[in-house]
Protein backbone atom coordinates (compact mmCIF):
# COMPACT_ATOMS: atom_id res chain seq x y z
CA UNK A 1 0.00 0.00 0.00
CA UNK A 2 1.28 3.63 -0.69
CA UNK A 3 -0.67 7.27 -0.61
CA UNK A 4 -2.65 8.72 -2.96
CA UNK A 5 -0.16 11.12 -4.00
CA UNK A 6 2.72 8.49 -4.13
CA UNK A 7 0.76 6.32 -6.68
CA UNK A 8 0.08 9.46 -8.75
CA UNK A 9 3.75 10.63 -8.61
CA UNK A 10 5.16 6.94 -9.74
CA UNK A 11 3.22 7.50 -13.04
CA UNK A 12 4.94 10.80 -13.57
CA UNK A 13 2.83 13.55 -11.87
CA UNK A 14 4.49 16.31 -10.29
CA UNK A 15 4.31 16.49 -6.46
CA UNK A 16 2.39 19.27 -6.27
CA UNK A 17 -0.35 18.36 -8.94
CA UNK A 18 -0.61 14.77 -7.03
CA UNK A 19 -1.17 16.33 -3.97
CA UNK A 20 -4.04 18.41 -5.14
CA UNK A 21 -5.36 15.20 -7.13
CA UNK A 22 -4.61 13.21 -3.94
CA UNK A 23 -6.94 15.21 -2.11
CA UNK A 24 -9.92 15.08 -4.89
CA UNK A 25 -9.33 11.09 -4.23
CA UNK A 26 -9.70 11.52 -0.27
CA UNK A 27 -13.06 13.03 -0.99
CA UNK A 28 -14.42 10.09 -3.57
CA UNK A 29 -13.27 7.95 -0.35
CA UNK A 30 -14.89 9.47 1.89
CA UNK A 31 -18.52 9.55 -0.17
CA UNK A 32 -17.67 5.53 -1.60
CA UNK A 33 -17.41 4.58 2.30
CA UNK A 34 -13.39 3.11 1.36
CA UNK A 35 -11.42 3.54 4.30
CA UNK A 36 -7.44 2.76 3.51
CA UNK A 37 -5.98 -0.11 3.79
CA UNK A 38 -3.39 0.60 6.41
CA UNK A 39 -3.22 3.73 8.46
CA UNK A 40 0.30 4.38 10.42
CA UNK A 41 1.89 7.12 12.67
CA UNK A 42 5.33 8.25 11.04
CA UNK A 43 7.80 10.28 13.28
CA UNK A 44 9.31 13.27 11.42
CA UNK A 45 12.63 14.87 12.48
CA UNK A 46 13.85 18.58 11.24
CA UNK A 47 17.85 18.97 10.67
CA UNK A 48 18.78 15.74 11.71
CA UNK A 49 17.65 16.34 15.34
CA UNK A 50 14.89 14.93 17.71
CA UNK A 51 11.62 15.69 17.18
CA UNK A 52 8.19 14.25 18.96
CA UNK A 53 5.74 15.52 16.10
CA UNK A 54 4.67 12.40 14.87
CA UNK A 55 1.67 12.24 11.32
CA UNK A 56 -0.52 9.89 10.75
CA UNK A 57 -0.26 8.47 6.88
CA UNK A 58 -2.96 6.71 5.31
CA UNK A 59 -1.90 3.94 2.55
CA UNK A 60 -3.84 2.76 0.03
CA UNK A 61 -3.57 -0.59 -2.33
CA UNK A 62 -3.82 -0.56 -6.34
CA UNK A 63 -7.14 -2.02 -6.07
CA UNK A 64 -8.87 0.80 -4.17
CA UNK A 65 -7.31 3.47 -6.20
CA UNK A 66 -8.61 1.91 -9.56
CA UNK A 67 -12.16 2.39 -8.13
CA UNK A 68 -11.46 5.90 -6.65
CA UNK A 69 -10.41 6.98 -9.85
CA UNK A 70 -13.33 5.28 -11.60
CA UNK A 71 -15.38 7.87 -9.31
CA UNK A 72 -13.14 10.48 -10.05
CA UNK A 73 -14.11 14.11 -12.07
CA UNK A 74 -11.60 16.43 -11.84
CA UNK A 75 -12.65 19.94 -13.10
CA UNK A 76 -8.88 21.05 -13.14
CA UNK A 77 -7.19 20.06 -16.83
CA UNK A 78 -3.94 19.35 -14.34
CA UNK A 79 -6.02 16.68 -11.95
CA UNK A 80 -7.09 15.27 -15.48
CA UNK A 81 -4.23 14.74 -17.26
CA UNK A 82 -2.65 13.02 -13.94
CA UNK A 83 -5.66 10.92 -13.91
CA UNK A 84 -5.58 10.13 -17.24
CA UNK A 85 -1.74 8.84 -17.14
CA UNK A 86 -2.72 7.14 -13.96
CA UNK A 87 -5.33 5.22 -16.22
CA UNK A 88 -2.90 5.03 -18.88
CA UNK A 89 -0.10 3.14 -16.88
CA UNK A 90 -2.54 0.51 -14.92
CA UNK A 91 -4.01 -0.52 -18.26
CA UNK A 92 -0.50 -1.58 -19.78
CA UNK A 93 0.80 -2.93 -16.45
Amino acid sequence: PRSLASHLIATGTDPATAGGAANGLRSVAKRLGIAPARVARTRRTVNGGRSRKSRTVYRYTLAQLVRLVAAYAPRKAEFKAAVARFTLATVTA
